[in-house]
């Protein structure tokens, strides 16, 4: 009895462990949240703040004075750090709550997704600490803790999961009104994803009807007319996901049509057919690999290489399964379909945005553009997690595909810890800090006593480069506005650069009234040097990096760069 008791007692403690390790996977994220939010900066991250801090006084979701990158995005993080600049005050305070708020909505909607691809407790509760740890550096900074892509991501996944709901209500035929609200919600959801851009369309919504199409192939019940399928219960899926095609575009044009009449932003409409030559490929597939942990700079003999080396290993796994699903000549049932679909999807998303290098738009960011199709792996592996354990009570000793998984979910895991590790201490962890084409993670300590010289002196308005200048407002606390600049060497002309910054930094009329700086490293000062910017300039700060500028009347480098 007693040693039933102890086994019983085994047992439950080992149903609690993905629960702790999640729990404590959480407190990892939200502590390095944290110190990230105050330590580790960069001009796309801190931009966001400042136009949240511009729509929380103008009590807006949009501004038509601000500067937009390559797309103007509605549903993002300005609808959670806006509300939280009524509260508070400090902008560290802003950005840690807003990543705790947005993480949160994040996990909850693959919790969602989760439900309806009827993952187990434990499986969710495992992949789920994947999700919250930096298992690569570019989705740590681009996702966790900056954010960026975190509702597309999310945007996707509650698609995903509608579309699964309707799926099985309709099979199950539920009341025509909780399918018809589930259907409205889900075009409603594509719409406003339209909204944003073109990205979850090509992320999601287009990855999503290939699936369907493909699926519906491989189902071989529904390619059997001698079973006189009505054409709406074979076509079901195709449909759907066409609908939301559909309401995806509609928002796009939207978007790239009537917003941009309104409001200053770049789109992909003069995008053209290209082609990927080997070494852009190349470039893909290795930014595919590196989502995972991979980064080639690392020592292989190393905790780091060790790691990089594991998510290598781990990505080709991965990948290897997603394909395998769309291959699958096994007959789709109720105990695959969840595997079939994740996996499938998976690859389509993958396969939809490397055909998407194929078009001429600009510098293609292999890595930063794969994160949020990557992602979908992580749904991919619960569904395999519990596909082997339903198939083999304890797949760690018997199953040779419950190892591989085993060995998956910790390397994803290990590198989900050795990423926060870098990101707490930068300086002793191995790694480097990609995703972007600013690859500084010193910033915020290099420009502190930059900062502090400013502050001193009251300056209130200042030019610098772009990967500088928003980085300056946020460490103040907003108190001086940063418009950036271009500095032409080869032309020796210094610029006004239209991206991410608000247009009235470049107005006459508020210049004036500011105390004016130029914040430029030594490279940029000799190029300076050769403008009639310099003419009106003094020296006032030298510190081996950077030199601050001070002008003899405020407007001087606005007449400058109007020349």
């Amino acid at each position: 009895m007693t040693q039933h008791k102890q086994k019983r007692d085994i047992r439950w403690l080992l149903s609690l462990l993905p629960i702790i390790i999640f729990i404590a996977s959480l407190a990892f994220s939200w502590f390095t949240a944290y110190h990230y939010s105050a330590n580790i900066l960069d001009s796309d991250a801190s931009s966001e703040m400042i136009l949240a801090k511009m729509l929380s006084e103008n009590n807006s979701i949009l501004s038509t004075d601000w500067i937009y990158s390559n797309e103007l995005r509605v549903i993002h993080t300005n609808l959670v750090f806006a509300p939280l600049f009524k509260i508070f005050t400090d902008w560290h305070t802003v950005r840690f709550v807003g990543i705790l708020i947005m993480q949160s909505i994040y996990l909850l909607s693959y919790y969602f997704l989760c439900r309806q691809l009827k993952v187990s407790r434990r499986s969710f509760f495992l992949t789920a600490a994947i999700l919250i740890l930096p298992y690569s550096i570019a989705y740590g900074r681009i996702v966790l803790y900056h954010n960026h892509y975190l509702m597309t991501i999310t945007m996707g996944f509650l698609l995903s999961g509608l579309y699964l709901s309707i799926l099985d209500r309709w099979k199950n035929k539920d009341k025509r009104l909780s399918l018809g609200i589930r259907i409205t919600l889900l075009l409603t959801i594509s719409l406003l994803s339209g909204l944003n851009g073109v990205r979850s369309l090509v992320v999601t919504i287009a990855p999503m009807f290939l699936t369907s199409f493909i699926i519906l192939l491989q189902d071989e019940s529904n390619l059997d007319s001698s079973q006189g399928i009505a054409f709406l219960e074979k076509w079901k899926g195709v449909i759907l996901t066409l609908g939301m095609c559909v309401f995806s575009v509609i928002g796009y044009l939207i978007n790239s049509k009537v917003f941009q009449q309104i409001y200053s932003f770049r789109s992909y409409d003069d995008a053209t057919l290209g082609f990927n030559n080997a070494e852009n490929s190349s470039q893909a597939v290795l930014g595919l690999l590196s989502q995972f942990g991979y980064q080639a700079s690392r020592p292989l003999f190393s905790i780091g290489g060790i790691v990089a080396l594991a998510g290598l290993m781990a990505a080709i796994y991965i990948v290897g399964q997603g394909i395998s699903t769309v291959f699958s000549k096994s007959r789709i049932t109720s105990q695959n379909a969840s595997v079939q679909f994740a996996g499938v999807l998976f690859v389509a998303s993958v396969g939809v945005m490397i055909m998407s290098f194929c078009l001429e738009f600009g510098e293609k960011h292999y890595l930063l553009y794969l994160i949020p199709v990557a992602v979908l792996a992580i749904p991919f592996v619960a569904v395999l997690m519990d596909q082997t354990a339903s198939s083999d009570p304890v797949p760690t000793k018997h199953s040779a595909k419950g190892v591989l998984l085993g060995v998956v979910f910790l390397s994803l895991f290990a590198n989900g810890l050795y990423g926060n590790a870098y990101f707490l201490h930068p300086d002793k962890v191995k790694g480097t800090y990609n995703g972007l084409g600013m690859q500084d993670v010193n910033m915020v300590n290099k420009l502190s006593n930059v900062v502090d010289f400013l502050e001193s002196e009251n300056y209130t308005l200042g030019y610098s480069t772009f990967w500088t200048c928003n980085i300056i407002t946020e460490m103040t606390n907003g108190k001086i506005n940063m418009a950036a600049i271009q500095v032409d060497a080869e032309n020796q002309r210094v610029y006004h650069y239209d991206w991410l910054t608000a247009k009235h930094f470049q107005d006459e009329s508020f210049v004036e009234e500011q105390k004016v700086f130029a914040l430029l490293t030594d490279v940029q000062s000799k190029t300076v040097l050769e403008t009639t910017m310099y003419d009106y300039a003094v020296l006032v700060y030298d510190d081996g990096n950077y030199n601050i500028y001070d002008f003899d009347f405020p407007v001087a480098p606005y007449y400058a760069m109007s020349e």
